[in-house]
């Protein structure tokens, strides 16, 4: 298997539109699709659920709002060369996701913290290294929060606010003591 090192690989479409990573393996470069990457990293995880929660686990795969049908075929694929049963391979919206793990949160709450929920709207963040999800709930009186909006953003994501933050405060610096900072492009980009 490739040893990669620790950077964001650059994913293009290839000649047949299959989605691919150019790499450099053993000293030549290799165009390695992202089904077969993804399916290098299932087989590893696949083991480890095994073991600790049996042949039975359903792996569930919380995939953008916004995801193609192919990116769900290319985890499917994934999983099936990994050796993981179709049936139990789950693919999820991550808003859906995100809402099913406040209500799992929301569930362990005692009456009284409950009760301050009812007809509130609560928003949960999840950022991830490159992207961001935003899910809008309201939280109704039958102790069930219901999804009242959704905003996803590709090109958002932890990364990004890291480089943002450095940008700002490069400016401040500029403008009180009239000294420029590298550049956030040169400093963060791999």
């Amino acid at each position: 298997m490739p040893c990669f090192s620790h950077k964001k690989l650059p994913i293009i479409p290839d000649s047949q539109g299959r989605l691919v990573a150019n790499i450099s393996y053993r000293g030549e470069e290799q165009a390695i699709s992202v089904t077969s990457l993804l399916a290098m990293l299932l087989v590893h995880l696949n083991e480890q659920v095994t073991v600790a929660y049996g042949t039975n686990a359903v792996l569930c795969f919380p995939l953008h709002p916004n995801h193609s049908s192919s990116v769900a075929r290319a985890y499917k694929e994934a999983a099936l060369i990994a050796g993981v049963d179709e049936s139990r391979i789950f693919i999820a919206d991550t808003a859906d996701a995100l809402v099913a793990t406040y209500a799992r949160k929301i569930h362990g709450l005692g009456g009284a913290e409950k009760n301050n929920l009812v007809g509130k709207n609560v928003l949960i963040v999840d950022m991830g290294h490159t992207q961001s999800t935003i899910v809008a709930v309201r939280y109704e009186d039958n102790n069930t929060p219901v999804k009242i909006a959704v905003v996803h953003d590709e090109n958002l994501g932890s990364y990004h606010f890291d480089l943002k933050l450095f940008d700002h405060f490069a400016a401040i610096c500029h403008t009180k003591h009239h000294t420029k900072v590298r550049s956030s492009t040169s400093t963060f980009l791999l």
